[in-house]
């Protein structure tokens, strides 16, 4: 949200009520001052508010975004008018940023230096596709350690030169097993079903208590809350162009009496 759109919301508040001053008894201009009222407040809030949660600033995480899962770096954080802490990532391997409540995003742990040291196996985040390789951690050039971080050198890259990679991007070597899922589990996975405030949520996420392990159960609750949390920032943006569009046909409206 930029000071232009705060800015923009004020002038027409101002002329809304300019205008319901001279017309007192107009309820539709009425609704119109209390909508803008409203959205000013909001923005405001959002804006002013102060950043109390900054130690989560350039930490890396993990994200939801359209039906896949990223790694992904704070950019920058707020708290919104709930007092709800709001995190803005960048989405590695993409140009894509993206705004979450911190509850939705799981943040990486950080791995000790003195427990990687020099010729220790690690698997590392490539910072430009975001992905996971396996790699060595080397000493550091010219014997410089730095702060926050470990230097590798990436399995398969010709070049050999060490790369400096922040330590939450570092964890131990795993081996993953790639299972090739049915097209009956695809078709599965697209299935939605709609909850009574109006979420749609995947199918797969619905939680059976009689199957599902506490973590699973844990797993599905931290997706469905926040597949929830994008679709009300979804339905907020919606909703401020909605005012945007009304207060311009009641200009439009305005102008056609005259």
């Amino acid at each position: 949200m930029s000071s232009d759109d705060v800015q923009y919301y004020r002038e027409q508040l101002r002329e809304s009520q300019d205008l319901l001053e001279k017309d007192p008894d107009n309820k539709e201009l009425m609704m119109l001052v209390e909508s803008l009222k409203e959205t000013v407040d909001k923005m405001e809030l959002s804006k002013d508010s102060p950043n109390k949660q900054s130690g989560n600033l350039g930490r890396t995480c993990e994200v939801h975004c359209d039906g896949k899962w990223y790694n992904a770096v704070v950019l920058k954080t707020r708290i919104d008018d709930h007092g709800s802490e709001k995190v803005i990532v960048k989405l590695l391997g993409t140009e894509q940023a993206r705004e979450y409540d911190v509850k939705d995003v799981k943040f990486l742990a950080k791995v000790k230096s003195e427990d990687f040291p020099p010729g220790r196996r690690v698997q590392a985040i490539w910072i430009d596709d975001g992905l996971w390789y396996n790699a060595k951690v080397v000493d550091a050039p010219e014997g410089k350690v730095p702060e926050n971080g470990l230097y590798v050198v990436y399995d398969g890259f010709d070049d050999g030169i060490p790369s400096l990679v922040q330590s939450d991007q570092l964890r131990e070597p795993i081996k993953v097993q790639r299972v090739q899922k049915s097209t009956s589990e695809s078709e599965e996975e697209k299935k939605t079903y709609v909850t009574p405030a109006g979420y749609v949520i995947p199918e797969n996420l619905k939680i059976d208590r009689s199957k599902d392990s506490e973590k699973v159960i844990e797993d599905k609750k931290r997706k469905i809350h926040q597949i929830k949390s994008q679709q009300r920032q979804e339905k907020y943006t919606e909703e401020i162009s909605h005012n945007k569009n009304q207060w311009q046909q009641f200009q439009q409206k305005m102008h056609t009496r005259r």
